[in-house]
């Protein structure tokens, strides 16, 4: 017996939007600097709200259409990153 599929989930960013080009537009750089998420770049980030206007990533539109096309059920994972900005985050990419 062969296992179907209703649903396909995608993550948010990096592959329906463009986090990492705005995170350098905001920052200058995309630096791992052991800080995370409670790094300056990432206050910038969030208290910005840059999460609201993230550019779609190339492909994401075409992907997205052909998923619907496919009768798939689609659901969007993604991440506020921790609590410190989970209400802006939230509210910014649900938007």
């Amino acid at each position: 017996m062969m296992k179907t599929i209703d649903t396909i989930y995608l993550d948010m960013d990096g592959v329906l939007s463009d986090f990492m080009t705005r995170f350098k537009e905001v920052n200058g750089n995309w630096k791992r600097d052991g800080e995370g998420k409670k790094s300056e770049g990432w206050k910038n980030f969030c208290e910005g709200r840059h999460f609201a206007t993230l550019d779609t990533w190339p492909g994401a539109p075409e992907l997205l259409q052909y998923v619907a096309e496919t009768g798939l059920n689609v659901e969007i994972l993604t991440s506020t990153g921790g609590p410190d900005y989970h209400d802006i985050v939230t509210e910014d990419k649900t938007n």
